[in-house]
């Protein structure tokens, strides 16, 4: 008779300590702050529609001359521009906050549901966000790891992929924006332009920031996307974790003594 194989090894140790919670508290602080942040991001891309067109009477306002073309773009980046860029912002921030507190929250939970089958430790769901460059990828197996444990079903999964692929998207169009038409390094590719007789190329400096507010525009659209999609991701842990019974005590199972 052939001898049964062992269960793997775990990955990490799974701290004693750990405690379980309802996740549903911290998930409503979450989902009220991403509505919040996907209103402002509608606002936000409303406003860089209006900002594009602005800029089309930039060469006609300010010619080549570079301190009237630098006053003429601070005046339209003032009034809806500049408010919706600042309180988008803010309300980035605390949403990002709550968020990780929620996914925090529902990772701890989680391993106590399946401890120590996940594929990282229940630190990573705070730590994996402020890895640069394996943060497009470790808090996505850690959302992987919670939703097998929770809520294993096609739907769960298909929420969690659309959440994280929204955001993706979102992040890509976002950073292409801000490298492409605005700050000193792109004023830079169009000065001293030879079309220009060694000036500030204006034209070409518009256009570039007219691509800029398209990319813009398309990531808020994006951070908007993503905002729904997290709010769905998030109910449906939340719900799934707090109707378990066995998170529902707030100290850990009694063990048998010999």
């Amino acid at each position: 008779m052939s001898t049964p194989l062992a269960p793997p090894a775990p990955r990490y140790t799974t701290d004693p300590r750990l405690r379980p919670a309802r996740a549903g508290g911290l998930g409503l602080i979450a989902c009220v702050l991403l509505a919040a942040t996907g209103l402002l991001a509608l606002l936000r891309a409303y406003a860089e529609v209006r900002y594009r067109s602005d800029l089309g009477g930039l060469f006609a306002a300010a010619g080549n001359d570079p301190s009237r073309v630098h006053a003429y773009i601070s005046d339209i980046k003032g009034g809806l521009h500049s408010t919706s860029q600042y309180f988008f912002s803010l309300a980035m921030t605390a949403t990002v906050i709550a968020f990780v507190l929620w996914f925090r929250r529902v990772r701890i939970n989680a391993e106590i549901l399946a401890p120590g089958t996940h594929s990282r430790a229940p630190g990573w769901a705070v730590g994996g966000w402020f890895v640069p460059v394996a943060n497009f990828w470790i808090p996505r197996q850690v959302a992987g790891g919670i939703v097998e444990a929770t809520d294993p079903t096609p739907k769960a999964r298909r929420l969690m992929n659309a959440w994280w692929a929204a955001w993706l998207v979102s992040v890509a169009l976002n950073t292409a924006a801000s490298g492409y038409g605005s700050g000193q390094a792109a004023e830079a590719r169009f000065a001293d332009s030879p079309k220009t007789g060694g000036a500030l190329d204006v034209q070409g400096w518009s256009d570039a920031l007219r691509t800029a507010a398209v990319l813009e525009t398309l990531g808020a659209v994006a951070v908007a996307a993503a905002a729904v999609v997290a709010i769905l991701f998030v109910r449906s842990i939340s719900q799934a974790q707090d109707a378990r019974p066995d998170l529902s005590r707030t100290s850990p199972p009694p063990t048998d003594t010999p």
